[in-house]
């Protein structure tokens, strides 16, 4: 995840990247520098020290006549391209104008040592702490006295307050008064001490509205061309998704339609096999038709039966013994016997028979 810090590099990154591409017009507004300026007064000339963010170093110095200036043009000589809205402003003050001197305090008091000193300004200094700015860094340390040799910088609020109003007065405002070095080679960890008696928490806030919008317009840009990049592979994918559905679509009603095939071919099948067994299967009237033909006029059917490929039938005759000889001039039948004794009915004087034969023909003949 980016934060605030990376966001500032990917910013500077980008811009100089565009810088060149953007015209001057539009640089001038969206793209103008962006650092730090380091103003240092003298009675006579203010000299100016530019440093750029983005070099992060110093990459100008101009020394600016108070007389050849007038106030109303001369922040625009100090700032030359920088973003006043987006430049920190220092005032850096001269050795002479800071009183600076070594005091010796208890080490437990390092945790909060600006803080103890304060206490104490008006014994170290002829002033009292509302009419001083002061820092303090530690520049030595007694461990067998348990003590610490501070270095204390202190600076008269109303000499600091005289020289920021001029530069108001320019239309500039201070974000942080600092001294440069102390200039005190003897004291060791002295130059590597640079006060700042007003930080930039302290100072008036700036408007960054153009800043803002460079940011803006940074993540406009970075927004559009992510677009660029993302937007033909979203359309892709959208083409690529509705011909993956409109394939899954087609699978589904293909498969549909098989099934619907599979299904009537089936139906057809069992048609078919009920027709055909229809056809291979002799019905009970045609095979009463057809004894009815074979049979001699004085005979009688009382019972016919069907099981399979055998018929068995039942009735009385004149001459039951002939039957067989009769049922046997058919190719319908075949195998005909009697199953008992051929016995007479007193009561119609006729031959009571029980007769069996096979169906071994498919149509019966005309």
């Amino acid at each position: 995840m980016l934060n605030q810090q990376s966001m500032v590099v990917l910013y500077r990154w980008w811009v100089g990247e565009l810088k060149s591409l953007v015209p001057a017009g539009v640089r001038d507004w969206f793209l103008t520098r962006e650092g730090n300026v380091a103003l240092e007064l003298g009675n006579t000339q203010v000299t100016v020290s530019r440093y750029d963010e983005q070099s992060q170093g110093k990459i100008e110095r101009e020394i600016l006549s108070l007389a050849e200036h007038d106030d109303e043009h001369m922040a625009q000589r100090i700032m030359r391209g920088f973003d006043v809205r987006m430049t920190r402003v220092i005032l850096r003050l001269s050795a002479n104008q800071v009183l600076r001197k070594v005091i010796s305090v208890p080490a437990a008091l390092e945790e909060n040592l600006k803080e103890a000193v304060s206490y104490d300004i008006d014994r170290h200094t002829p002033f009292q702490l509302e009419q001083v700015y002061f820092d303090v860094a530690v520049v030595a340390r007694q461990e067998e006295k348990n003590t610490l040799s501070v270095l204390l910088a202190v600076v008269a609020k109303k000499n600091v307050t005289q020289l920021m109003a001029q530069i108001e007065r320019w239309g500039l405002a201070v974000d942080s008064v600092q001294m440069a070095g102390t200039r005190m080679p003897k004291i060791t960890g002295a130059e590597n001490f640079s006060p700042e008696f007003v930080s930039e928490a302290h100072a008036p806030k700036k408007n960054r509205t153009k800043g803002h919008l460079n940011i803006a317009a940074v993540g406009v840009v970075l927004m559009l061309f992510a677009a660029v990049l993302v937007y033909p592979l979203v359309q892709q994918q959208a083409v690529l998704s509705q011909l993956r559905a409109d394939i899954s679509s087609s699978q589904k009603e293909a498969k549909i339609a098989t099934e619907t095939r599979n299904q009537l071919d089936r139906i057809v099948e069992e048609a078919n096999f009920i027709v055909k067994k229809k056809r291979e299967v002799l019905s009970a009237l045609s095979v009463l038709n057809a004894l009815t033909r074979l049979l001699p006029n004085d005979s009688y059917l009382s019972l016919l039966e069907m099981k399979n490929n055998l018929v068995r039938i039942q009735g009385q005759s004149v001459a039951a013994s002939n039957l067989i000889g009769y049922v046997e001039q058919s190719p319908l039948f075949q195998g005909a016997k009697f199953n008992g004794q051929l016995t007479k009915d007193r009561r119609t004087g006729l031959q009571r028979f029980y007769l069996t034969t096979n169906l071994v023909a498919k149509d019966v003949p005309e």
